[in-house]
């Protein structure tokens, strides 16, 4: 699904700075990280919402709190379908 070697999606929350950085401190890269808000009892590809702060990325071509590009948010989808029971 073209997710790198060790790939984990991180829930989003309330966090503090120590809980955010925790992707980062054990090794994942900012550009794989990616926010989303997961909600397995919605129907149909909506139970994944792409908002959140971390996604926005101007320099790197996300303008948006979305996830802009349709192959990201598709290799995400895969990630979190897989991972996450409904």
């Amino acid at each position: 699904d073209g997710t790198r070697r060790g790939s984990v999606p991180v829930p989003e929350g309330p966090c503090g700075q120590r809980s955010c950085s925790a992707p980062l401190e054990s090794g994942s890269a900012q550009r794989d990280l990616w926010g989303i808000n997961p909600d397995p009892d919605v129907a149909g590809e909506d139970w994944i919402e792409f908002d959140s702060l971390i996604n926005l990325r101007p320099a790197s071509g996300n303008r948006s709190r979305g996830v802009d590009d349709p192959a990201v948010r598709e290799r995400i989808r895969a990630i979190v379908t897989r991972l996450v029971q409904r």
